[in-house]
């Protein structure tokens, strides 16, 4: 059996975290307790590594990945999860122990009305206990910080004169957005780009 109580652990705003769950069987931990035989992945037990399907994402849960098989754990990759809302709930039944996280992200999630910060600690503290709530438990965040970005072909801005991200309001509505499938429903992407901009693009393609 896994372990009940999950981990998470965060990284800074915006930042590229990790979920981190139980290692391994009831067996392979009273086998390290006792001395018992076998290899030392088999006393270490075992992890699934989890990622959202975006590349960064994966290449991150892989570099989790090899770490943990360096560190002697058995470790099973399901680095293709659609997003937060399908990887979350496997993690709270123990499907998944480990995935890259974002800490802002996150906290948007579990909690719609929050204004995420710009300190990391700040909203790791916001955010430890929704998880709990979740039996998850959020961990040391990481230095890694990652930036959302908005890019054009130099063709589309030297068309439209595009220089900043207010410059897109005008001809937004001749445009269409290409992004993460998750996009129409985080303050970070359409409902941040209409409300802090007036952009609003006449098709989203994921």
């Amino acid at each position: 059996m896994r372990r009940s109580r999950r981990y998470v652990l965060g990284a800074a705003l915006l930042a590229l975290g990790l979920t981190l769950g139980a290692c391994g069987s009831g067996e392979d931990e009273d086998s390290a307790a006792t001395g018992g035989s076998g290899s030392e992945a088999e006393a270490k037990g075992s992890l699934t590594v989890g990622s959202d399907a975006f590349p960064e994402a994966q290449i991150v849960g892989e570099m989790y990945a090899q770490v943990l098989e360096n560190a002697g754990y058995e470790v099973e990759r399901q680095l293709n999860i659609d997003t937060r809302e399908v990887r979350l709930p496997a993690m709270e039944k123990g499907d998944i122990d480990v995935a890259p996280e974002y800490l802002a992200s996150l906290l948007s999630v579990l909690d719609p009305e929050s204004t995420p910060s710009g300190d990391p600690a700040e909203v790791a503290e916001e955010l430890t206990p929704l998880l709990a709530d979740k039996n998850l438990q959020l961990l040391e965040p990481s230095d890694a910080i990652d930036t959302n970005a908005f890019v054009v072909t130099q063709e589309t801005a030297d068309e439209f004169g595009l220089a900043t991200m207010s410059d897109l309001a005008e001809p937004s509505g001749d445009l269409v957005l290409g992004a993460p499938s998750e996009c129409p429903d985080r303050p970070f992407c359409i409902p941040g780009l209409k409300d802090t901009y007036g952009i609003e693009f006449a098709d989203f393609k994921p």
